[in-house]
């Protein structure tokens, strides 16, 4: 990052030159190289061992903002194809045990600052949350091939999140193969699980969806005025999940082509990168790595 400007920082690796300190030390233990012999970074970089662990971290967030070649994001670096993809490995671990921002309201204060703000955009009470899943592009994988062919008609990961009225990932899945529906995704979800035993709020959910006490979806064929006037205000909530979606694949790139990693490192970056919101607060970009990094760990 040396003599780079801090917006030039912020556009190669989505993070703030402090933040990405604060993220080396957050993960420095799991990552630091242990020796010199054989061909770790420090040995063929020939660099200090605190600096090869700088050089981890960004070249891990340059492939998930960017989605480059790894080649490419190694030559950039300075280590070699295969370095590169064994330290993303190592890094996007890491990142995924150390850091936890994507969390689901279940303290009362907590529900009543995300019920708020969904009642004044929607005007229905107790929402939780928008609930939605997108595909994340894989490459084909060597097993069980056929059950991640999506609907759209190729490899992916089918990755459910919920999402408050800030954009914030506040829970995630990514762990299903593309051909399963999301009805599906979510009947099996922990999630909906706690929300059964608990009746805490609702989850504003797609068609796709059969209607619960704690799940509404809206109404397919409308007639009365009362029906028309709940789908637009059901639609008001529910589209922070969409915008959510866009923001994220926006920001980190690798999200939105095709992953040149492996079944286990393409499902913890996909949930790494978490809350897609352009606020430059620590725990906001925290939680938006957070969403994109979770895909990569099964």
């Amino acid at each position: 990052m040396v003599g780079l400007r801090d917006q030039e920082v912020i556009s190669r690796y989505r993070l703030s030159r402090p933040m990405i300190n604060d993220l080396v030390h957050l993960i420095r233990a799991d990552i630091d190289p242990k020796t010199n012999r054989g061909m770790g970074i420090d040995a063929e970089t020939k660099r200090s061992a605190r600096d090869a662990t700088v050089v981890k971290v960004l070249l891990t967030l340059r492939y998930l903002a960017k989605g480059d070649f790894f080649s490419e994001v190694g030559d950039i670096h300075g280590v070699s194809k295969s370095s590169m993809s064994r330290h993303l490995h190592d890094v996007v671990l890491a990142i995924n045990n150390r850091v936890d921002n994507i969390r689901f309201p279940e303290i009362d204060v907590e529900r009543r600052s995300t019920a708020t703000p969904f009642y004044r955009l929607s005007r229905i009470p107790r929402v939780l949350g928008a609930i939605d899943c997108t595909l994340i592009s894989i490459t084909t994988p060597t097993s069980h091939e056929a059950s991640y062919v999506c609907r759209k008609g190729y490899h992916a990961l089918n990755v459910q999140a919920v999402v408050d009225t800030k954009l914030r990932f506040i829970d995630a899945v990514a762990r299903w193969p593309g051909a399963t529906n999301d009805a599906t995704i979510f009947e099996m979800s922990g999630l909906k699980d706690y929300l059964e035993a608990n009746a805490v709020g609702v989850l504003l959910g797609d068609s796709g969806n059969a209607l619960r006490n704690y799940l509404l979806t809206p109404i397919l064929r409308p007639t009365a005025n009362a029906q028309v006037a709940y789908n637009d205000a059901h639609a008001r909530g529910r589209v922070v999940v969409e915008r959510a979606f866009g923001m994220l694949k926006s920001r980190f790139r690798s999200l939105k082509v095709v992953m040149e990693v492996n079944i286990s490192s393409s499902l913890t970056v996909t949930s790494l990168l978490a809350d897609p919101c352009n606020s430059l607060d620590q725990r906001e970009l925290r939680r938006d790595l957070q969403m994109a990094v979770l895909a990569a760990t099964l």
